[in-house]
């Protein structure tokens, strides 16, 4: 284990990272004029992410935890949005409108996904399943001490589509 660098019996040793945010957007819009009285606009935007958060974790021999090192979970998303807009003039009323659409998707995978370390390095029965969901080092609260392990999962795939249409009418004068 990695010698207290905090003062303190608990919760005595800080470590930092650098964190990685990669980010690609695309944007287009396209405004139209369609008469004096009637305008239109549309935009279309994807946006891909890619990030990874360096965390404290301690690496193993079969026997022993003897440094520390740290890891880093990673997480992709992607954000594809499209909106319409009008505005219509008639003589004393206004008319306008919009349709936007969002479709977000993001997949977080913690950094010992795949790894048992509960039961391969640590010799657990039951801590670690088949399933790679299931890998990892298992969280231990040890009451007095600091929580070991990964108290949460960071495991997760997930998936939205929005589609909000307000209108409104105004009336002039």
């Amino acid at each position: 284990m990695p010698q207290p660098n905090q003062a303190g019996d608990f919760e005595n040793y800080f470590v930092s990272g650098k964190q990685r945010l990669n980010r690609n957007n695309v944007d287009a819009k396209v405004n139209w004029n369609r008469n004096e009285r009637h305008q239109l606009w549309f935009r279309l935007t994807a946006s891909m992410d890619r990030s990874g958060a360096r965390r404290f974790r301690p690496r193993s021999s079969r026997r022993r935890m003897h440094r520390a090192t740290a890891a880093s979970a990673t997480a992709h998303a992607r954000a594809d949005r499209g909106h319409r807009a009008h505005l219509h003039r008639l003589t004393d009323l206004l008319i306008d409108g919009t349709f936007g659409w969002t479709r977000f998707g993001q997949d977080v995978h913690p950094p010992d996904l795949g790894t048992n370390f509960g039961l391969d390095v640590l010799g657990i029965p039951g801590t670690n399943g088949p399933d790679p969901r299931e890998s990892g080092m298992p969280a231990m609260f040890i009451s007095g001490y600091s929580d070991l392990g990964n108290p949460r999962r960071l495991e997760s795939r997930s998936s939205a589509t929005t589609s909000p249409t307000p209108s409104t009418r105004t009336r002039a004068g």
